[in-house]
């Protein structure tokens, strides 16, 4: 039995039904207290400066940070996040979604804590990578679920989260100083799906070597299986032949 099944066991019963649903619930409740107090903000990002002088609360609160301001896209972030969450606890169950998410807030506190950067505010980019973990984890789940772009192009999710991790590669690129909190962000990520990436690597190459093994067992170019008795003529001359064994 695995470690994660021996915890779901001895724990499971404590895990809380719809945890990413309550997190865009109160994503849309910190939208709307934003709109009248845009100050508060500060208040809820995940900054290692104030961490260290005591404000813990920034190591849950930061997850609570809507990504849009604009209405209509706040709603379609919502409305994804839902889907995600039912989603994910369909093909999880709700221990193991409580610990991917719970995994993804203490690797982003330790990737703030580990940066070298201490005058480098990461703490919206944070609110960011946790989305972006959840939406990986969610197209890894279902590769080939659509959605529409700007509400008009059909678009399957796996892609959207191959140019996120592009983009999100590039930005790695140009700015040193953000790779070691953004990496922490993705643990989550490559701990829960990567053996997933791994057993379907080796299967690919399984079937590659089978086919291979396959191929090479094959007749040379010019051999053939039928030849007939009376005029010597084989499929190789004829594919529309068809060959008989004669009562002799």
């Amino acid at each position: 039995m695995s470690l994660i099944n021996s915890l779901e066991n001895k724990f499971g019963r404590h895990a809380i039904p719809g945890l990413v649903n309550f997190i865009a619930g109160i994503q849309v409740a910190v939208w709307i207290l934003l709109k009248f107090q845009p100050e508060f903000q500060q208040w809820l990002t995940l900054s290692k400066a104030h961490l260290l002088h005591g404000e813990v609360w920034r190591l849950l609160t930061f997850v609570f940070l809507p990504g849009h301001t604009n209405p209509i896209w706040m709603l379609v972030a919502v409305m994804l996040l839902l889907t995600i969450g039912q989603t994910l606890e369909e093909a999880w169950g709700a221990f193991r979604v409580n610990l991917y998410v719970l995994g993804g807030i203490a690797f982003s506190a330790v990737g703030v804590l580990l940066q070298q950067e201490w005058t480098l505010d990461v703490g919206a980019m944070c609110s960011l990578w946790f989305g972006m973990s959840i939406f990986s984890a969610f197209a890894c789940v279902v590769p080939n679920y659509e959605i529409l772009l700007f509400f008009i192009l059909p678009l399957k999710v796996k892609y959207i989260a191959m140019l996120g991790g592009g983009l999100l590669l590039v930005d790695l690129i140009d700015s040193p100083a953000l790779r070691v909190p953004a990496l922490f962000s993705f643990l989550n990520f490559f701990i829960a799906c990567g053996p997933m990436f791994w057993r379907h690597f080796t299967q690919r190459t399984k079937v590659a070597a089978r086919r291979s093994r396959f191929e090479s067992a094959q007749l040379p170019s010019g051999s053939f299986f039928h030849r007939c008795a009376a005029c010597g003529k084989t499929e190789v001359d004829d594919a529309t032949l068809e060959f008989r064994v004669t009562a002799d």
